[in-house]
């Protein structure tokens, strides 16, 4: 097949651009500083992990580059905290050099994808921009990936963990934010188990009230701690739903033979991602074969707070904090808001008080009483006698002579008054002698001094001359 003159062309036209692209792109790929970017990557890492990188090499296909031999080690926050370390075989990253060149001219989206070995486990990443609406979206997918090597584990729960985690991660961030997320997480762990017989786990008191009976008698390990044994998960199943930043959580369930464990309620996904929260309410329980093989572990029980024991012997506590940094809110009950009381229905209604005329009732004053209708035999001619009054009450036979004893009473106490108010003008005047005298013995004694000062100089004079 011959192809035309113009054909010929516009081969040209397409051909030569193309073959400039692509010597550009390969020649970028075998000639990237690798180093460079090796450097990036540890101090991207250096914050919060010890890093160290055999080598990035690139592959055959252009944009793609491999991280061998990645180790990371923690940093532990106390002397009695152990490093995890973290022993990455190999990480591909496909990063896409023909989508970041049309993202670059708002042809296409940006996308990343990452593949993983971790000690027998493997980890799919693919990470997906969207310049237009500035959506990312997250898929991710692990095969037996062992949950004690994967970084922040510990931290949240703790205590050391070991099992492979198996999981589907897949969420879509609008705008790249957490708090608006939306999409789907489902995970299992086969064999999981949690500590190792030599960690410890404390419990630390509240605030507050690290002296009380109580916080005594439910922190009894937050001296030294309580060792805890290796404890059997058996397979962990979950699923959680998120929607506008929230995800519910459909599932979470455990249980083998040392006990079970369930999780119940809602994520609140914050940007950044460490600062999500947890406010949910975790049920547990033990077997009686743990509690006969271990019998010092499970004087755990005497440390939990008495609220938390259900009708069947298991407990239920609430959750509380960050996801990352999960605790234990002892103070309340599961499904007890916080900051409400258990009481609620026991508080006492406090009255209503108000300044408002509307509400103010007329007062009107108090009247007399008729004292006549107590002696209703009364003598007509004592209360003529008795009653010299026009306006007032009339007084009966009992209240003879009341008003004379009165009277009586009342000019004795204006003569008591009289004689306490001259025998406090005599004090006053007293008191007025008294300061007096001594204002003239305070003179004496400053004019006696100043004479006595005067003398002095002048015998200074005297020797001097």
């Amino acid at each position: 097949m011959r192809l035309t003159s113009n054909q010929r062309k516009a081969l040209k036209w397409v051909g030569y651009p193309l073959l400039a692209l692509l010597t550009f792109v390969f020649t970028l790929a075998y000639t990237f500083p690798y180093d460079r970017l090796k450097d990036k990557i540890v101090e991207g890492l250096s914050d919060t992990y010890d890093v160290s990188i055999m080598a990035v090499e690139p592959t055959l296909v252009p944009g793609t580059f491999v991280i061998k031999t990645m180790v990371l080690r923690t940093r532990p926050k106390t002397a009695e905290e152990k490093p995890v370390v973290v022993l990455i075989d190999e990480i591909e990253v496909d990063v896409g050099v023909m989508s970041a060149i049309l993202w670059s001219v708002d042809f296409a989206s940006i996308g990343i994808d990452i593949e993983a070995k971790i000690a027998g486990g493997s980890l799919g990443l693919e990470i997906e921009h969207e310049k237009g609406s500035n959506t990312v979206s997250l898929a991710a997918h692990t095969k037996m990936l062992p949950i004690g090597s994967m970084p922040g584990v510990a931290e949240a729960v703790g205590l050391p963990m070991t099992g492979g985690l198996t999981a589907d991660i897949d969420v879509t961030l609008p705008k790249g934010k957490w708090s608006k997320a939306n999409g789907n997480i489902k995970f299992s762990c086969i064999g999981c188990t949690v500590g190792d017989g030599v960690a410890k786990m404390k419990m630390k008191p509240p605030p507050g009230a690290a002296n009380s009976r109580r916080a005594k008698r439910r922190n009894l390990f937050a001296g030294d701690g309580l060792t805890v044994p290796r404890l059997n998960l058996g397979a962990v199943l979950g699923e959680i739903a998120i929607k506008k930043g929230t995800g519910d959580i459909k599932t979470f369930s455990a249980k083998s033979q040392d006990g079970f464990l369930t999780m119940e309620g809602e994520i609140d996904f914050k940007d950044p991602f460490k600062e999500s929260l947890f406010p949910g309410c975790m049920t547990f329980g033990f077997s009686e074969d743990l509690k006969t093989r271990e019998p010092k572990f499970m004087g755990i029980e005497a440390g939990l707070p008495p609220k938390a024991k259900q009708p069947d012997g298991s407990y239920a506590i609430p959750t509380k904090g960050k996801l990352v940094e999960l605790r234990f809110d002892v103070r309340r009950q599961c499904g007890q808001k916080s900051g409400s009381s258990a009481n609620v229905a026991s508080k006492r209604s406090r009255p209503r008080i108000t300044t408002s005329s509307k509400d103010v009732k007329k007062v009107e004053p108090r009247k007399m009483p008729d004292l006549s209708k107590d002696d209703p035999e009364k003598d007509e001619s004592d209360s003529e006698k008795d009653d010299s009054t026009e306006s007032g009450p009339k007084i009966g036979r009992r209240f003879k002579g009341v008003k004379e004893r009165a009277e009586l009473l009342n000019a004795k106490d204006e003569a008591a008054r009289d004689e306490d108010e001259a025998g406090e003008d005599e004090g006053e005047e007293e008191a007025d002698e008294e300061e007096a005298d001594g204002e003239e013995e305070e003179d004496g004694e400053e004019e006696a001094a100043d004479d006595e000062e005067e003398a002095a100089d002048g015998e200074e004079e005297e020797e001097v001359e």
